[in-house]
């Protein structure tokens, strides 16, 4: 009798099956199976979207030799691996695919796997900008849990078409270091069983409960089409609301998840200002939407969110004051700022950050002027607030000494440093911090959809080589203009396919919560990448860990030779990744055995 495998376990086998590419083919009854970790892209043809991956890559690779049928991977305690399987129905339309895993040996779990169904979205245009763009194409993308009816599993492949499984390992912070074995089960009706060896390693470290390296991913509350996350229900939420308030907390805790700081931008708040210039807030709905988020009670961790913005622009419009730098205004920009630290306080909340953002890439003198206005204001209302100077094409050594005095982070777009980079780097001594955001290769990798795996990798790398202190993506809900972001990824007036996207709405399958992308599972990995890279230097060996970020990343940002838009200077090849990491692994065990001797 054939005992039903552990449903718990679900999942670990097909991750063993391929970290870094894919991995090799095997095929019963006209069922064929090959795998490959979270940096590769492969469409329902069972194309790649990466030149730079060889063929052979199916039957040999870092993790995986069609030889021996033994699958490899490994992580640290505390880290989440994600793995993804392609299954072929290479013969005759298969039905009622599943998968499943036993893991030898009991006593407490070693990991929790969760298993997704990849969606494509077909590209039918390149995009311009960012890019480059790897060509037209069916893409996967969205990942559909297995628990959701009717669009997870069990699930059904066309003949001759390939299915992509993406499976999530978080190995347990608890788990003890080793080599744990087991099996995997690849089933469909009326089909023989594929069955697997595999092996899990544990490293005898942990990664760090707060991600080393900042990722921050903004929500609009308002403008760029409407609010963001409600715009995927069709705006049928009040977002002052507590049902809305439970999908949009459900963000946010995906978010820390995946390692990054989701947060919203022009949060509207109900200020008054009477006729003598007496400014207040009516903090009510603002405490029941965010007090949760922001004291913690909103995460399972209890941390609160690092990370917020107090919103000048839409809460004291110019208009409002007979214009952008009058008296009244400064003085009511003062005010709201000091309601705004103090409200903060009297609560308790207590972020990292409390920033005052005043435009979004400025490019004209007025703009520029205003800014300049709004910063003096914010200095003299509540100077602990710091203030944020995102730069697109503008940034010059004038800008730069025109608000040396005045902006506690500069946040450029990754294209457009200029040479400039060093200067800005200088400014940390102070307490000024240097962050870079979306751009185009070869200054880092890019956002769109039609773009290799590697690309939102690469910006945990880029930021351990040029030492930056945080990283920036605009939109992670990014919806509008298109009248479905599931099927159509145009989502801007330009030719471009899908950036500002990390996640979709969960109404088109029946669900009130937010679906993951690849994309999102690409960006934690380069957060784990950072936090390999932190964790040797703080072994004391920072030298090695630079060495072995250069290896993979030769350059990027201002550093490159390349033209924008051409491809990066970085590895191309998804196994050089992964004998990066192996080697950071080995690097740091080894470090920490010589400090416990």
């Amino acid at each position: 009798m054939t005992r039903r495998p552990d449903r718990r376990l679900v999942g670990l086998g097909l991750a063993i099956l391929g970290l870094a590419g894919a991995a090799g083919a095997f095929e019963s009854e006209g069922t064929r199976v090959w795998a490959h970790g979270d940096s590769l892209k492969v469409s329902p043809g069972g194309r790649w979207f990466n030149p730079a991956v060889p063929p052979s890559h199916r039957t040999r690779n870092a993790v995986f030799d069609d030889a021996t049928r033994i699958l490899r991977i490994a992580g640290a305690r505390g880290e989440t691996l994600g793995f993804q399987l392609q299954i072929e129905a290479s013969r005759a339309a298969l039905s009622d695919v599943d998968v499943a895993v036993e893991l030898a040996g009991g006593g407490r779990p070693v990991a929790h796997f969760e298993r997704f169904l990849a969606h494509y979205t077909e590209v039918r245009e390149k995009s311009t900008s960012p890019g480059p763009s790897t060509g037209t194409g069916l893409y996967p993308d969205a990942l559909i849990p297995f628990r959701v009816p009717g669009h997870g599993a069990p699930f059904s492949i066309e003949h001759g078409r390939t299915q992509g499984v993406w499976i999530d390992a978080a190995i347990s912070r608890s788990a003890a270091p080793g080599v744990y074995r087991g099996t995997v089960l690849v089933t469909a009706r009326g089909k023989a069983p594929i069955r697997l060896s595999l092996e899990l390693t544990v490293f005898d470290f942990s990664v760090p409960e707060r991600p080393s390296f900042r990722i921050n991913v903004t929500t609009y509350d308002v403008g760029k089409g409407g609010h963001a996350i409600n715009s995927g229900w069709q705006n049928r939420f009040d977002i002052w609301g507590p049902e809305y308030a439970q999908l949009e907390r459900r963000f946010y805790r995906m978010a820390r998840a995946h390692r990054h700081v989701f947060h919203p931008r022009n949060v509207e708040l109900p200020v008054s200002v009477d006729a003598s210039g007496a400014l207040s807030v009516d903090w009510a709905r603002f405490d029941r939407r965010f007090g949760p988020l922001l004291d913690g009670s909103a995460f399972e961790d209890e941390r609160p969110i690092s990370y917020w913005e107090i919103g000048l622009a839409q809460n004291l419009p110019a208009d409002r004051f007979g214009g952008a730098r009058t008296p009244a205004r400064g003085r009511a920009v003062e005010a709201y700022a000091r309601a705004f630290a103090k409200h903060f306080a009297e609560k308790g909340w207590k972020p990292d950050e409390l920033v005052a953002f005043p435009a979004d890439e400025p490019s004209r003198e007025s703009a520029f002027a205003e800014a300049s206005f709004l910063a003096r204001a914010l200095r003299r209302g509540a100077p602990d607030i710091r203030f944020r100077m995102d730069v697109y094409k503008a940034l010059d050594r004038e800008l730069i000494e025109r608000f040396d005095a005045l902006v506690d982070i500069w946040a450029i777009q990754g294209s457009y440093f200029k040479g400039l980079l060093g200067e800005l780097v200088k400014r940390r001594e102070r307490g000024v911090q240097v962050w870079f955001y979306q751009g185009s290769a070869p200054a880092l990798g890019p956002e769109i959809l039609d773009t290799e795996g590697l690309a939102l990798r690469t910006w945990g790398f880029i930021g351990w080589r040029y030492r930056m202190d945080a990283a920036d993506l605009w939109e992670g809900c990014k919806w509008q203009l298109t009248d479905d972001i599931w099927t159509n990824p145009q989502n801007n007036p330009w030719p471009t396919n899908g950036p500002g996207v990390l996640y979709y709405p969960g109404a088109k399958i029946g669900v009130d919560e937010p679906i993951p992308s690849i994309r999102l599972k690409q960006l934690r990995r380069g957060s784990f990448d950072h936090d390999y890279l932190a964790l040797l230097a703080e072994l004391g060996d920072e030298a090695g860990a630079d060495a072995v970020a250069r290896s993979v990343v030769r350059s990027a940002l201002d550093d490159t030779s390349q033209r924008r838009g051409e491809s990066g200077d970085w590895s191309h090849d998804p196994d050089a990744w992964e004998a990066a990491r192996m080697k950071l692994a080995r690097t740091i065990e080894a470090r920490r055995g010589l400090e416990t001797r």
